[in-house]
């Protein structure tokens, strides 16, 4: 029987009361070396499946074959491709009881922490508080006056490379989201999600 977290084999069948825990049936131990045969070439770690080491390998490439049919962006990962889509097509599946909703879960998470008021990224440098560690990040550019996003054709610099893919496509004549009800387009998401509320009814 299982007492604690040791193994007791019974002892009418010849075995010693109280054995120790490498007696315990395999059943109850982590996955093995020979259940993960699947080892990674450049780290070492291993997989029980073909398919999670094809995943995992990704993460060491430098490829992005994942690309958007609707913007110059490509992703490693095709789940990474799919919810950037998100921010195309105006979905936004993660709600907020306040009546705000979201295309990532991890943005509704930073967000319920402004009804909460926790903000546990501080600013060393001015005290600003911030909700999110990326929001820190790009704070932080202000102070420094660090723009390490270049623009290629015109040698502009951004602090975000958000707003440098935003400006990128001024160069190309991009707008790549389209509203579905009237066809205008925009460089922006953001401004996309501003000219439906023209469309939404009151």
């Amino acid at each position: 029987e299982l007492v604690g977290r040791v193994w007791h084999k019974d002892p009418a069948a010849g075995a010693v009361p109280g054995g120790s825990a490498d007696e315990e049936p395999a059943r109850h131990r982590g996955p093995t070396v020979s259940q993960r045969p699947h080892a990674c070439a450049h780290c070492g770690k291993s997989f029980g499946l073909r398919s999670t080491l094809a995943r995992h390998l990704q993460t060491h490439s430098v490829e992005r074959p994942h690309a958007c049919p609707d913007c110059p962006r490509r992703f490693r990962q095709r789940a990474h491709l799919l919810r950037h889509r998100l921010a195309h097509t105006g979905e936004r599946p993660f709600p907020c009881p306040c009546g705000q909703a979201f295309g990532h879960r991890s943005a509704l998470a930073a967000h319920q922490r402004a009804h909460s008021g926790e903000c546990p990224y501080p600013c060393t440098q001015c005290g600003c508080h911030f909700a999110q560690l990326a929001s820190l990040v790009e704070h932080r550019r202000r102070h420094t006056g660090e723009k390490p996003h270049q623009c290629p054709h015109c040698g502009h610099r951004f602090r975000h490379r958000s707003a440098l893919l935003c400006h990128q496509r001024s160069h190309a004549g991009e707008r790549p989201f389209r509203c579905g009800q009237c066809g205008r387009g925009y460089t922006r998401s953001s401004n996309l999600l501003l000219h439906q509320r023209v469309h939404a009814p009151e």
